[in-house]
């Protein structure tokens, strides 16, 4: 087989791999919109960094760490740490944000509870 030719087989395979796995980080981590503090705390703790911006907003920052198992080819599992921050407008989360995280840290009981609404949403938004 040419070099060539087995470099596109294998680019193909892993494009397809990669499109098939959904990610839901977005949905998981912005389903606390809206929440309380007290509700944040709850699911994740007490926050390891809290700051108060010029703009009167408070920020709660996590740095939690998730095993990566490697994906679909099991290539390289290691432990990925990450970053959340939740945006506070007096008790309510307002926005959010993370870096350095993989889709493969959201939670399994939070995706088996959610995944056919949100896949059922995303239909609705592209048809």
């Amino acid at each position: 087989m040419d070099m060539k030719l087995a470099w596109a087989a294998l680019g193909a395979a892993l494009t397809l791999a990669s499109c098939q796995q959904q990610c839901y980080l977005s949905d998981w981590i912005g389903s606390y919109t809206g929440k309380t503090r007290e509700d944040v705390i709850r699911d994740w703790g007490t926050p390891e960094k809290t700051y108060k911006g010029e703009d009167g907003l408070e920020t709660f920052k996590y740095y939690p760490k998730a095993w990566d198992d490697g994906g679909f080819w099991k290539f390289d599992p290691h432990w990925v740490h990450y970053q959340v921050d939740f945006i506070f407008k007096g008790e309510q989360v307002t926005s959010w944000r993370y870096t350095n995280a993989s889709c493969r840290i959201v939670p399994d009981d939070w995706l088996k509870a959610n995944k056919k609404r949100i896949d059922a949403e995303r239909r609705a938004k592209n048809p």
